[in-house]
């Protein structure tokens, strides 16, 4: 799989544009997420960052808190890949509120699969596996590929590492 997160994060900045241009802040926010995944996806975690904080700003003025859990979703993975995991554990567990909060199943589920990562990676596999399945039915219920694919990706890697001979 190849994919070209800088081509897909100028199309969403095209979206961004427009979306200025008519005032739509919803779309504003959506496409300033979409932006920041994509910038989370190319490794450009500083860009991903400040596009999920505009987005966040966007999100409180108009009380959206779908796109918020969004953006925390953005901040979350960066968190994550780069260690801060103190941090990744408080922004999921506010994406968890979010996103239950909106009824933003897609995110719900891609946090828990990042939560279960964590849970994992401090030795807690039960509780991970636990977690890591309720986020991949949550994704499979709901059409979601990022958790499903995510979930199971990880998941399988676990087992595998747990069942090599030492």
């Amino acid at each position: 799989l190849v994919s070209d997160f800088a081509r897909a994060r100028a199309e969403w900045q095209e979206v961004l544009r427009l979306a200025r241009r008519t005032g739509d802040r919803h779309a504003e926010g959506g496409a300033l997420v979409a932006m920041g995944q994509a910038s989370c996806l190319n490794h450009k975690f500083g860009q991903a960052l400040e596009d999920s904080r505009q987005a966040t700003e966007i999100a409180r003025t108009i009380d959206a808190p779908s796109i918020h859990a969004g953006s925390l979703l953005n901040e979350g993975f960066v968190q994550l890949v780069t260690g801060r995991l103190t941090e990744a554990w408080t922004t999921f567990d506010q994406t968890l509120l979010l996103s239950r909060q909106a009824n933003d199943r897609i995110s719900e589920a891609t946090a828990l699969v990042f939560v279960a990562e964590l849970e994992s990676w401090e030795g807690h596999y039960a509780r991970a596996a636990q977690v890591y399945d309720e986020g991949i039915q949550l994704g499979r219920a709901h059409n979601a590929l990022i958790p499903v694919f995510e979930g199971v990706f990880m998941a399988a890697s676990r087992a595998r590492a747990h069942e090599r001979p030492l």
